[in-house]
């Protein structure tokens, strides 16, 4: 009898022990630095005039990081691409900043319809040394019949062609991956390992609703919101810079080695549906360099052009950060944007 009891109470303690573990883990996710979004009353204002569901949106967290990058994790390896199925995707999105952050890929979904990813990393850039690893990824990801829709700022489409921005040492790995240390590495569940990195970077909030809100109005910087591990916003009331409609059209092309390398190993990447997309600016002269280099060196290979500049109607406003990033409710309108023009191509 007492040989039963002892065995009771040690796996009563037991599962006392593995009780508060679970809840300590489970403590330690993002669930419990979110706050009310601050964007959300705009967000909900612009989603039912255009039959959206932003609900996932409706509690957020802010970012914070490591010198250079603020914004949060910025590694080639931590991407929630990385969580699908193989030939899963229907439309897949590569870029700089341009689309890493802001544009929000739910939105984009609802409105084509259809299975929507991004690879998007902030000094990401187009070379023929990233068409490498982008190339595994498409080639992994993407359906046969899929779409490739790359953004990038000028600056990261005329970079030398050995050249790479972004976690150069995850990238000197990855592009060393045969085709199945690629599929190993893309079939483990990292969802968890990955809420743990977002977490690391996310900043602890006050305690009350009334605090926070507080601290987001003296707050006289940019607050890095992310709602999910997708979307990155970049929030401060006090920005005003706006998005232009833009018809300016290159008068002469150009011909440079380096960015004609860029191009051709771009092109070669799977599949042949390619989309070169020229992005929101707030000046026709960052409009001008974006469309030169396409017409100068994409069209012939074969790339379509999604020109935001001239698709963005001229009565539109979109808030921006600075001349290339969309901030507050301009990244929701971005992607409504990006979505409307896919979902006619």
């Amino acid at each position: 009898m007492k040989k039963q009891f002892k065995i009771l109470l040690m796996a009563s303690l037991l599962s006392l022990l593995l009780l508060q573990g679970c809840t300590a883990q489970e403590k330690n996710t993002l669930q419990e630095v979110k706050f009310q979004n601050p964007l959300y009353e705009a967000f909900a204002d612009i989603a039912k005039k255009n039959n959206l569901d932003l609900s996932f949106a409706k509690m957020a967290w802010a970012q914070k990081g490591r010198e250079p990058f603020v914004w949060g994790p910025n590694n080639y390896k931590v991407n929630t691409l990385f969580n699908e199925k193989p030939k899963s995707i229907a439309i897949l999105l590569m870029g700089d900043c341009t689309i890493a952050w802001e544009l929000i890929t739910q939105v984009v979904e609802q409105i084509t319809g259809k299975k929507v990813t991004l690879y998007g990393y902030a000094s990401n850039v187009m070379t023929v040394k990233t068409a490498k690893l982008f190339h595994k990824i498409s080639d992994y990801y993407l359906k046969e019949d899929g779409i490739i829709l790359f953004s990038f700022s000028n600056w990261a489409l005329q970079k030398d062609s050995n050249f790479v921005g972004t976690s150069t040492d995850e990238y000197n790995e990855m592009v060393k991956w045969s085709a199945e240390e690629f599929k190993q590495f893309a079939q483990k569940d990292k969802k968890r390992s990955y809420e743990k990195i977002f977490r690391e970077y996310a900043k602890p909030i006050p305690a009350s609703e009334a605090e926070r809100k507080k601290l987001l109005a003296q707050n006289k910087g940019i607050e890095y919101l992310r709602w999910d591990m997708d979307s990155l916003t970049e929030y401060n009331p006090a920005f005003s810079l706006k998005a232009i409609h833009s018809e300016i059209m290159p008068g002469r092309l150009t011909n440079y080695q380096s960015l004609q390398d860029n191009a051709i190993a771009i092109s070669k990447i799977t599949p042949n549906d390619k989309i070169f997309m020229v992005p929101l600016y707030s000046a026709d002269q960052h409009y001008l360099t974006s469309r030169t280099i396409y017409y100068s060196y994409y069209q012939k290979l074969g790339f379509k052009i999604a020109d935001m500049g001239l698709f963005m109607p001229k009565e539109d406003a979109y808030t921006m950060e600075n001349h290339r990033h969309t901030a507050n409710t301009g990244g929701l309108k971005m992607s409504i944007l990006v979505g409307k023009w896919l979902k006619h191509y």
